[in-house]
């Protein structure tokens, strides 16, 4: 869900909205100081439902506990930098926890608009969303085979760029320019079907819930 470590570790039940499937994120929580709604996709919520009924039957508020004492008492975590390190040292794992929201936006980069990517990204620029940005070797590699130049084809068959080439000054230049332009048009919603799930009546606003009273 592209969750910062410390909006993770100090996440509670009251926070988790199952109704309108996500969690609300108070102002002084945030690093951008406004609060927030973070859509959550099948999973994420299974995950937080699962959470929310753990930490009701352990009587706590917080969803991310560690057990204290002999009696092992759940407290919230304090230290989330410290207690992330832990549980990598437990696992014998090395990870950076920022890679885990540069996964995220990259994810959701592949299937939505940049405009979409940012707003679930929670960047207030895109500049800074593209700093988030990992194309893999294999993602690359596939959008290069598709972008032939089949799609600048025009009436008599062959490419825009050979007959440029071949025809010289005969050559038709309006029909060129319209087959072009239609090549070249911007896909818009249509080829991310994504967008009209996560977007509101009025651009690019999102379509979210109003919080809890």
């Amino acid at each position: 869900m592209g969750f910062r470590k410390a909006e993770v570790f100090g996440l509670t039940i009251d926070q988790v909205d199952i109704k309108n499937r996500g969690v609300w994120l108070e102002a002084n929580a945030t690093k951008g100081k406004r609060a927030e709604f973070i859509p959550a996709n099948p999973e994420a919520l299974e995950l937080l439902t699962r959470l929310v009924g753990q930490a009701r039957r352990w009587k706590v508020r917080h969803l991310l506990t560690y057990q204290h004492g002999e009696k092992g008492e759940r407290r919230p975590v304090k230290n989330p930098k410290r207690a992330w390190r832990t549980a990598l040292d437990k696992l014998g794992l090395e990870h950076r926890f920022h890679d885990t929201k540069a996964s995220f936006v990259t994810a959701v980069a592949h299937v939505a608009t940049a405009a979409v990517t940012q707003q679930l990204a929670r960047h207030k620029n895109y500049e800074t969303t593209r700093r988030y940005l990992k194309v893999a070797d294999e993602a690359a590699r596939q959008a290069m085979e598709q972008a032939t130049m089949t799609s600048l084809r025009v009436g008599n068959g062959s490419t825009s760029t050979q007959e440029f080439h071949t025809q010289g000054t005969t050559h038709d230049d309006q029909a060129i320019d319209a087959g072009n332009k239609k090549a070249l048009e911007p896909l818009g919603s249509k080829a991310f079907p994504l967008c009209s799930e996560l977007v509101g009546a009025t651009g690019f606003e999102p379509a979210t819930p109003r919080p809890p009273v």
